[in-house]
């Protein structure tokens, strides 16, 4: 991945806080210590990123009765079968 772009992201991810609403009420500001937040847009792109490259680097050329390494992808999961 281009240094930019992981430049760019690391910054999307510094200083985030939040707040969580209890029936009508919200808390005080807390700081978010994880990286990417479940659920977050920018997890499905980074996962799409990431795998497309890493399945750019794989023999998967032929069919399910010609090939010894089979790779299903979805979503956030991954099956690799060889």
């Amino acid at each position: 991945m281009p240094s930019k772009l992981i430049k760019l992201i690391a910054r999307t991810l510094q200083d985030t806080k939040a707040r969580v609403k209890v029936n009508q009420n919200c808390t005080e500001k807390f700081e978010i210590m994880t990286e990417v937040k479940q659920g977050d847009l920018l997890s499905a792109t980074l996962f799409s990123i990431v795998i497309d490259n890493i399945l750019k680097h794989q023999e998967l050329r032929g069919n399910i009765l010609t090939r010894l390494t089979q790779c299903s992808v979805f979503a956030d999961d991954i099956l690799i079968t060889a």
